[in-house]
């Protein structure tokens, strides 16, 4: 049974790090292949679904599929890794793998679908033989429940919490998936403040530290967190380091900091704002910025899928502008980065390179962008 086209290279470019993220969960190398196989196989049955940006929904339907089986054998995940490289041999086997697994998933969707009418014929030549002599019985409608649930940033928010300062926020949580987003917030005064700054803490270990209601840094240290295990985030607020010999100022005693724990969900699962009449350019935003284009969207084709080589710096940073909301999933020479916004209002963050110092090629691929991008390297 031959491949869509482009699965095959994805399965060849995604495997390392999703085999990675298997063996974490598993803690057990056959399980591992076993799991990556089974998602690899679903991926496959919806390509043309998901062929514009597969790997977020090739974590999804991995953790998933783990949890169901987690579920069932109350089976528990020590934190291990392995390589990032792979043989020829290995892939070959693979791929073998996940056709069989999807030439027998059809055959079972077949025998499901023929059970399911063969039912269904029965049950219609049933009532209309009891027609006439019984009463028919009411079936009750199904109703679909409204979408529930607080998004923010990308992310469904799965867990909160409060404190006063001086005492530290200790927000639980079961995680599905490697890392949460962090979304603080910091009132003090009756009003909200950015001033501070906090430390976060997993199960203990420290994991980064940032200005209250600012960003999670993409170094980031989440050795502390085990999928599926529930883990304590801990949050406190502390001064922000005085400038030129100032003193630092104090955070009040009673100030109030707010944690919400968020996972991420697929674009097309984010209820994203409606789209207003008129979105203003990223063009305004790219001129005043002093740094060069390295990959701009495609008005004519917003998902295509944009490359180029470049030479980095030894140091430096790039920016990611936009004007409404999606993700776009960068690749620097096989480091990932996904950004993106959540609304149309302009956007502008400011990000370290991941990789310097030579010539990188650079993918971008978004996932169900509404509008323009660009992606420069600040000079």
């Amino acid at each position: 049974m031959r491949s869509p086209e482009g699965f095959e290279e994805f399965v060849r470019r995604a495997s390392p790090w999703l085999s990675r993220t298997a063996h974490l969960l598993t803690g057990d190398a056959a399980r591992a292949e076993e799991l990556l196989r089974t998602a690899l196989a679903r991926v496959r049955r919806v390509w043309w679904r998901v062929r514009r940006a597969p790997e977020l929904y090739a974590h999804q339907i991995l953790v998933k599929t783990y949890a169901a089986w987690w579920r069932r054998e109350r089976h528990s995940a020590p934190d291990m890794g392995l390589s990032q490289h792979e043989t020829v041999d290995v892939h070959v086997t693979r791929m073998a793998a996940v056709v069989d697994k999807a030439r027998v998933g059809r055959r079972r969707r077949a025998l499901a679908v023929a059970v399911c009418l063969l039912l269904a014929a029965t049950v219609v030549t049933m009532t209309t033989s009891h027609r006439g002599s019984e009463p028919a019985a009411a079936v009750p409608t199904p109703s679909s429940a409204p979408r529930e649930g607080e998004y923010r940033e990308g992310a469904r928010i799965v867990a909160k919490g409060m404190a006063l300062t001086p005492e530290p926020v200790a927000v639980r949580y079961r995680p599905r998936f490697g890392s949460p987003g962090v979304f603080t917030e910091c009132v003090a005064d009756d009003g909200r403040r950015s001033g501070f700054r906090v430390a976060v803490a997993v199960n203990g270990v420290p994991a980064f530290e940032t200005l209250c209601g600012g960003l999670v840094p993409e170094t980031a240290d989440w050795s502390g967190l085990v999928v599926g295990k529930e883990a304590v985030v801990t949050v406190t607020a502390f001064p922000e380091p005085p400038v030129a010999g100032a003193e630092p100022l104090p955070v009040p005693p009673g100030s109030e900091v707010r944690v919400s724990l968020g996972e991420p969900v697929l674009i097309d699962e984010y209820p994203l704002p409606p789209r207003p009449s008129r979105i203003a350019s990223v063009e305004n935003h790219v001129a005043s910025e002093d740094g060069e284009v390295l990959l701009r969207s495609d008005p004519a084709d917003p998902s295509r899928v944009q490359q180029v080589t470049a030479v980095l710096p030894e140091r430096g940073t790039y920016r990611f502008v936009t004007n409404a909301p999606g993700r776009v999933l960068v690749d620097f020479g096989g480091v990932a980065r996904t950004l993106g916004s959540w609304d149309y209002a302009d956007y502008v963050s400011v990000h370290e390179l991941p990789v310097t110092g030579g010539e990188v090629t650079i993918t971008a691929r978004p996932e169900n962008h509404q509008g323009d991008w660009a992606l420069l390297l600040m000079n």
